[in-house]
């Protein structure tokens, strides 16, 4: 997992602990994503450019932000499964609210 805002984490325990971390100082964090907002960038990736509210800044002031996420899938060999291999979070822009 790779963020702009939190950094990168690698495996399930370090990314549920930076979740969890991020939700209770975020707790009022959404997301939207226009309607047909999502597009295949290639056959195993998804893109989507978000307008998030409910992060603080560094005052403790919200913020309007502005991104792209990426979700990367890979194949499961042994299940036929096709599971998240790569999140990438980028904001382009930060608004104070």
């Amino acid at each position: 997992y790779g963020s702009s805002t939190v950094g990168g984490h690698v495996g399930v325990e370090a990314i549920g602990t930076m979740m969890r971390g991020f939700f209770t100082k975020c707790p009022n964090v959404h997301w939207e994503v226009a309607p047909g907002g999502y597009k295949m960038a290639n056959e195993t990736t998804v893109e989507f450019d978000f307008v998030r509210t409910g992060v603080p800044n560094a005052e403790g002031r919200d913020t309007r932000q502005t991104g792209t996420e990426m979700v990367r899938y890979k194949k499961d060999e042994s299940s036929g499964e096709f599971k998240i291999a790569q999140v990438s979070v980028t904001v382009h822009d930060t608004q104070v609210l």
